[in-house]
């Protein structure tokens, strides 16, 4: 299961890049994952959930946001839509294409951070 590592590499990179925001804590953080990129979001949800124990990160939920496949379509001359991760034809003309222009992503989109409560001036 690679979803295991790549999970573990995201924790370790988002935990570095939250150590700039400190004392802020994540809540979320949006993936986005083509469908033709071999990673199965259901294996790095779980994988995740794993990986980010004892991490700054212990409290964050993970979004995936499924990048379906875009072809260039010579006869469309346009950027279209693939059939389906099987068939990458326009869905347009049904022109079959070997120029993949999207669909095979995984890119961290955001973080979102929540600041911690802060004790009021009086209570120290």
């Amino acid at each position: 299961m690679h979803e295991l590592s790549i999970a573990q590499s995201l924790v370790e990179l988002l935990s570095d890049q939250l150590a700039d925001y400190a004392p802020a804590r994540a809540t979320n953080v949006i993936v986005q994952v083509g469908e033709l990129s071999g990673v199965v979001p259901a294996a790095l949800l779980t994988a995740f959930t794993i990986a980010r124990q004892g991490t700054p990160l212990q409290s964050a939920t993970l979004t995936i946001e499924p990048v379906r496949p875009r072809i260039w379509c010579d006869r469309c001359v346009a950027e279209q839509p693939a059939e389906s991760v099987q068939n990458l034809a326009c869905t347009v003309c049904g022109q079959p294409s070997n120029d993949v222009r999207a669909g095979r992503e995984l890119d961290v989109t955001h973080m979102e951070l929540i600041d911690p409560p802060r004790e009021p001036a009086d209570a120290v």
